[in-house]
């Protein structure tokens, strides 16, 4: 909860950006830059008083809404709310919005905004009662929107509201620099898209919801984890016939821990944004005392993952790879020497070396258009009719050298290049023509070649 500094005088102390003051009758804001916000009015708990046409009650320190309020009037009440309270220092620094139980409608066209609030704020059912018996997912109030709520640089608590929306966009609500604790709260989705949209630096805790989206494992809970964001799923559900396909679209520089993932019947994980980076956890980790992690996973990784079984001992896993004595079947007429044992003045330990590397040594004649990378790095060839080079098994950094004549024509493959200072074959003498591998991978394979004829 943020901590409001109490002044007397004119001017406010320095504030930092977020940081507010009040002198009792005016609130002000940090802002960038030294500079502040100035909002008239301090809200006095201590009073029964009308707020944006409604009422306050001071015994329960919270105003009333009555069933079927408009947006439209939420709007102006939020509006008209004073962002400073005036309050004993042995009570909470919150107010509760109860809404009575009932369907509640935005009439607006544009989100409802809620924004730079020093307190906190709680949105919450009057009855506070859960219709067990009709569906987990009943809720005595209901917003029905097509526009998501949007909280700005405020703490807005969520409870015991049912959302149905139809923003595909944002979804039913929108946080930037908030914090906010959804509880016993459930989110239908209407036609697509997401339930909640983090804009980033927010800590967002989502406590016994239920979700029901428009497609079966289509969609995602949240757009992403922002950067700055911290995201807690706390014995969370979902229809197994509208689950979400992951906690997020992206994990985009935020962090996710989710209990009880067995309950949420998600399809997949986030997808991971290489940029930003993000961490996702389902179940969790502790240290032990030595500061090494135990991954608390009593049966399994996840229900995504059954199969796997985790085991600091390697000699217990059930797939132990066979190692042969050599170093792969497709070389294993090779023999391995250590350092210790190779004779740099030894041609046939060199020459085994070089197998190893991909490389041939001596020359040979070419007998085919197809130009083996490993094969001798030297070839002759004379041309009996017109040629187009192809190559197999290129090694990056190892030269070809290819002397050819016959008057008739060569052609390269496409990822051949020529250098600028390259000759063109002359059929009446021989030529001269050196390729060189530069990437051997395959979709990007790169040769470059030049030709020099005989003077």
């Amino acid at each position: 909860m943020t901590t409001i500094k109490m002044f007397r005088g004119q001017t406010p102390p320095n504030l930092k950006l977020g940081e507010w003051a009040s002198d009792n009758n005016y609130a002000y804001l940090g802002m960038e830059h030294g500079q502040y916000k100035v909002f008239q009015g301090v809200f006095d708990m201590a009073e029964n008083q009308d707020v944006g046409g409604f009422e306050y009650d001071n015994q329960r320190k919270a105003i009333i809404i009555p069933s079927g309020t408009p947006f439209s009037k939420l709007q102006k009440l939020f509006g008209e709310l004073p962002k400073a309270l005036r309050y004993s220092s042995s009570t909470e620094a919150s107010i509760d919005i109860l809404f009575e139980d009932g369907t509640y409608i935005n009439d607006l066209g544009t989100p409802l905004v809620l924004r730079d609030f020093s307190y906190q704020i709680n949105l919450k059912s009057i009855s506070n009662q859960t219709d067990e018996t009709a569906a987990t997912y009943e809720r005595p109030v209901i917003f029905q929107s097509d526009n998501a709520i949007d909280v700005y640089n405020s703490a807005v608590n969520f409870h015991n509201i049912r959302f149905e929306y139809e923003n595909t966009d944002k979804g039913a609500i929108s946080y930037l620099n908030s914090s906010t604790n959804i509880n016993d709260c459930t989110f239908e989705s209407k036609q697509g898209g997401v339930c909640v949209s983090d804009k980033g630096y927010n800590r967002i805790v989502f406590s016994e919801c239920w979700f029901k989206l428009s497609e079966n494992q289509q969609y995602a809970i949240l757009n992403k984890a922002s950067v700055g964001s911290m995201i807690n799923f706390a014995r969370c559900k979902s229809d197994e016939n509208f689950s979400p396909k992951s906690v997020a679209l992206w994990l985009s520089g935020g962090m996710i821990i989710v209990g009880n993932v067995a309950q949420l019947n998600l399809g997949g994980k986030s997808q991971f944004d290489p940029v930003f980076g993000g961490i996702e956890i389902h179940n969790g980790f502790v240290t032990d005392i030595d500061g090494n992690i135990d991954v608390n996973i009593p049966k399994k990784l996840s229900d995504l993952e059954n199969d796997m079984r985790l085991t600091r001992n390697y000699e217990e896993l059930d797939n132990t790879p066979t190692i042969p004595g050599k170093l792969s079947d497709l070389e294993n007429d090779l023999e391995i020497q250590t350092l210790d044992e190779f004779d740099p003045d030894d041609d046939t330990a060199l020459a085994s070396c070089k197998a190893v590397a991909g490389w041939n040594t001596g020359s040979g004649e070419m007998t085919s258009s197809l130009i083996n990378w490993k094969g001798k790095p030297i070839l002759n060839a004379t041309l009996t009719a017109d040629i187009s080079i192809s190559t197999t098994n290129l090694v990056a950094n190892k030269k070809i050298t290819l002397i050819a004549q016959g008057d008739h024509t060569i052609g390269f493959p496409s990822y051949f290049k020529q250098l600028a200072s390259s000759g063109e074959y002359d059929g009446t003498k021989s030529n001269l023509i050196e390729m060189v591998c530069t990437n051997a991978e395959a979709g990007n394979k790169e040769v470059w070649y030049t030709i020099t004829p005989e003077m």
